[in-house]
């Protein structure tokens, strides 16, 4: 059984000038980070043990670690949010904690209690509150990592992992302007991602294609639209963007399958776009079929998804030396009402009728 240690304990060495000198305005998306964070260790045979929230400092770590040689680790991301009440609210939460397991279980890794999980990230917000502001797009991003730390520099069954989770304060309008973006759509191959296991968020996946995406930032794109399956053909995703299409009568979105991740975003827009009877089609999309819809205009608009962003408009597609413009590089209706309804209920300006909030 996993086992967890429910009293934390607060070790605040945190100076009381640097928690009031703290200025909002000086704040930075995921360079600057609250003073505390939670920490627990797994060993084989003991489960997972130490839990603490402990003050943001370095990790001790030895070189020999099997995290430095192998790289096995996993790692999500969701937010925290103030709402109109003055509480505070998670979106999902259970649902992201949920896949650190499966992405746990893929790896070989030991799953986290979520409940108990949850509980001390509970406690951590709560104690953080002062670093999430309350304004109409204020939150605080939510990093949990889990590291294989095995002292060898050798593949073999791991005993011993550190979890671990910090806390980025962010404006979505730091990340999200909400201008159409410019993707360079570009065919996967072995030096891009390694990515089988389409739920996953592993560390190593996102290293992969720095490259391909460094090189698509200098010649202008903002990110890169992956293709993969027979002959590189079919639409993946964009970075940690799941893709979405709408057509007049449909929004249409690539299927799951080993090579995508499984969104929580994504799949929020599904269930809002069906509630809203919207015809919602998950199916493989050839990106030849796309381009040719896009430029007879069946294609009235195209998003991408994330956690971070929530949902951003698409503007062109850059697809073999052709750029193809979509919905005139504006936003488009659906995705705009998206955006909106999306922050309106994680804020509690809007009414949750999927029960999606947690409130601390």
């Amino acid at each position: 059984m996993v086992k967890c240690i429910m009293n934390i304990e607060v070790k605040n060495t945190i100076e009381d000038k640097d928690r009031k000198n703290n200025n909002p305005e000086e704040w930075i998306f995921g360079k600057t980070f609250t003073p505390h964070m939670f920490q627990m260790l797994y060993k084989h045979g003991e489960g997972w043990t130490q839990a603490e929230i402990k003050s943001f400092d370095n990790l001790t770590l030895l070189p020999k670690k099997v995290v430095f040689h192998y790289g096995p680790a996993i790692f999500d991301g969701l937010k925290a949010y103030y709402r109109a009440n003055g509480e505070i609210g998670f979106f999902r939460v259970k649902d992201y904690l949920n896949r650190i397991n499966i992405s746990a279980q893929r790896m070989g890794m030991p799953e986290i209690d979520i409940e108990l999980c949850l509980y001390h990230l509970r406690e951590l917000v709560k104690h953080e509150k002062e670093w999430l502001k309350n304004d109409e797009f204020g939150a605080l991003y939510i990093r949990p990592i889990m590291l294989t730390v095995n002292p060898v520099a050798y593949l073999e069954p791991s005993s011993d992992y550190l979890f671990y989770i910090v806390l980025s304060p962010v404006n979505i309008k730091e990340v999200n302007n909400f201008y159409p973006i410019k993707l360079l759509v570009k065919e996967k191959n072995s030096t891009d991602s390694c990515n089988e296991v389409g739920v996953m968020n592993k560390l190593n996946d996102h290293a992969l294609s720095l490259l391909s995406i460094f090189e698509a930032i200098k010649k202008g794109f903002d990110q890169i639209l992956w293709l993969a399956g027979p002959e590189n053909s079919y639409i993946e995703e964009s970075s940690s963007m799941n893709i979405f299409f709408r057509y007049k009568e449909a929004l249409v979105t690539q299927v799951l399958d080993d090579s995508i991740c499984n969104g929580i975003t994504r799949n929020s827009i599904i269930e809002i776009a069906r509630h809203w009877k919207m015809n919602v089609v998950e199916d493989k999309l050839s990106i030849k079929q796309i381009i040719k819809d896009i430029k007879a205009g069946h294609i009235i608009e195209a998003f991408g998804s994330a956690s971070l962003v929530t949902v951003l408009p698409i503007g062109h597609l850059h697809y073999k030396d052709e750029d193809i413009c979509i919905n005139d590089n504006r936003p488009g209706e659906l995705s705009s009402k998206l955006f909106g309804f999306l922050t309106d209920i994680q804020h509690g300006r809007e009414q949750d009728p999927f029960q999606w909030i947690d409130v601390i």
